[in-house]
């Protein structure tokens, strides 16, 4: 497994224990009216009813968040790249790049050593990216190549080719002029040998 699968599984991780943190602080929010005094038995009571109302919203936020997150490990998933060629331009000039608060604190939790080490990593993938794409370029176009040196051969074939046809046309025509002049000599041998005899 890449460093890249490893951090998009490590950030997934972090992002559901923080949204089960979160499910659990508000579940003990929800708890502390409930054990406050008779006076606020009405109040508290109203709440949960009004929570409860918006409690479809929430659910259906986390589960469009959850929809989100990248499962590398499925047989048919695949994480699409952002239009590049198609869009002329991803970032605009005057937009700022920025980091998700979530990927600030996995980066800051790698540490200084963490850190080095993943950049080697990833410095290194680049250059072999880099490299293939330099070696399969060459290939096409030497490809290229081969096909034009084909092509050219192909048609020297070609021409060859006809020009076989034309003299095999040529000595079949002959040997038929042959055969016809070889029968009307043996037709005035015959005849001769008729008249001498």
């Amino acid at each position: 497994m890449s460093s890249l699968q490893e951090r998009m599984i490590k950030l997934q991780k972090s992002q559901k224990a923080r949204k089960g943190s979160k499910s659990a602080a508000g579940a003990v929010r929800n708890e502390q009216p409930a054990s406050s005094g008779a006076g606020h038995a009405i109040s508290s009571s109203s709440k949960p009813t009004t929570s409860n109302a918006g409690s479809p919203v929430v659910t259906s936020h986390k589960r469009s968040r959850m929809e989100t997150v990248i499962d590398l490990e499925g047989p048919d998933k695949k994480f699409v790249l952002p239009s590049c060629f198609g869009n002329g331009k991803i970032f605009v000039d005057d937009m700022a790049l920025a980091v998700s608060p979530a990927e600030t604190a996995i980066i800051r939790d790698f540490g200084v050593a963490g850190r080095r080490k993943m950049l080697a990593e990833d410095v290194a993938d680049l250059v072999r990216l880099a490299e293939t794409a330099l070696v399969l370029n060459e290939e096409g176009s030497t490809s290229e190549c081969e096909i034009v040196k084909l092509q050219a051969h192909n048609e020297s074939l070609e021409t060859k080719i006809i020009k076989l046809e034309t003299d095999l046309q040529d000595r079949e025509e002959k040997a038929k002029v042959f055969a016809d002049t070889m029968a009307e000599l043996r037709a005035a041998q015959a005849s001769l040998a008729k008249l001498n005899g």
